[in-house]
């Protein structure tokens, strides 16, 4: 008797403080999804013009839907890209369709970074009030198949997926921070994957990478707040979106497949939320929540059904070969 007497007290603050942890939890997520967007403070020029905003692969995909969107509120952009033909046109339709300036930055990002990326990049940037940076570039960089076994890509192609989802989003910070930290209250967003949250077999380069982009974020935010740098990091969990690079057109939409336009404006309106590593799509949140609440067992089983379903979708697309 005297032990169950014991026992009861320890057993309901136990209980207490994991209803609390839950309550806690769930308020926090309805805070997330209810969060105004604090990008207007990063809208600021001493000359009264308007910021100036960085999207680095902004050719296409979600990097064209943070240049529109970016252009929709308010800013001018640099658009950031290696193919300076499919940049103009970008260039002149979001000129066309808002009252902005854009200017353009060629720059194979998957070469390696010298002397010459820098120059190359100051020479764009140096007289702009630079406030936002999106470390959008990313993704296989034309190598095909982009799904394959670690042991089936080459050295080169591996260095490739390095440089292209690592290195030229770490040389690109580390050369504008300065310019930011000038030009303070500023903001950085670095696009990652929510494929870093789950086993991702056959893209295990990719998954890593951007398990390191989240990471580099998390010190990064820590580093800027020991330095008194008004400079807000981010890193955005994204999962699967309908763009050109993966094959996936405009008949694949659906509420847990997005467009590019509707990740970036929902990637921008949680901007102030105050938290670095976030999910900003609602469904993705719904969907990786269930994935990882999943034993290890089920998981490993469902993600490599999904990952050769998707194997086996690109190479009947031809994209896979």
């Amino acid at each position: 008797m005297a032990t169950s007497t014991r026992i009861y007290p320890v057993s309901s603050l136990v209980g207490f403080l994991t209803l609390s942890w839950f309550l806690y939890k769930a308020v926090e997520l309805v805070r997330f999804l209810l969060h105004s967007s604090k990008l207007s403070r990063y809208q600021h020029t001493t000359s009264g013009g308007k910021s100036w905003a960085l999207v680095t692969g902004a050719s296409d995909g979600i990097g064209k839907g943070f240049a529109q969107e970016l252009c929709s509120r308010g800013f001018n952009v640099v658009l950031h890209g290696r193919n300076e033909k499919k940049l103009a046109g970008v260039k002149d339709e979001l000129e066309k369709e808002f009252k902005c300036e854009i200017r353009l930055l060629v720059l194979d990002a998957a070469a390696d970074w010298n002397p010459t990326s820098e120059s190359t990049v100051l020479a764009v940037l140096k007289d702009l009030t630079l406030t936002v940076v999106v470390n959008n570039v990313g993704g296989s960089g034309g190598i095909r198949p982009d799904w394959a076994a670690l042991t089936e890509i080459s050295a080169a192609d591996l260095d490739t997926w390095i440089n292209l989802n690592t290195r030229f989003m770490s040389q690109i910070t580390r050369l504008v921070l300065p310019l930011l930290a000038q030009n303070q209250p500023a903001l950085i967003l670095n696009v990652s994957s929510a494929s870093e949250q789950v086993p991702t077999p056959y893209l295990v380069a990719y998954a890593a990478a951007k398990a390191y982009v989240s990471r580099w974020c998390v010190s990064l935010n820590c580093e800027m707040v020991a330095e008194n740098l008004d400079v807000e990091i981010k890193s955005l969990d994204l999962g699967m979106v309908v763009t050109a690079g993966a094959e996936r057109d405009d008949s694949m939409l659906s509420l847990f497949m997005p467009s590019a336009r509707t990740v970036a404006k929902t990637s921008l309106d949680k901007v102030g939320c105050g938290h670095v590593v976030v999910t900003p799509y609602w469904p993705h949140i719904l969907q990786f929540g269930v994935l990882s609440a999943l034993p290890d067992w089920i998981l490993q089983k469902m993600v490599i059904k999904i990952t050769k379903d998707e194997m086996v979708r690109m190479r009947k697309t031809g994209v896979g070969k």
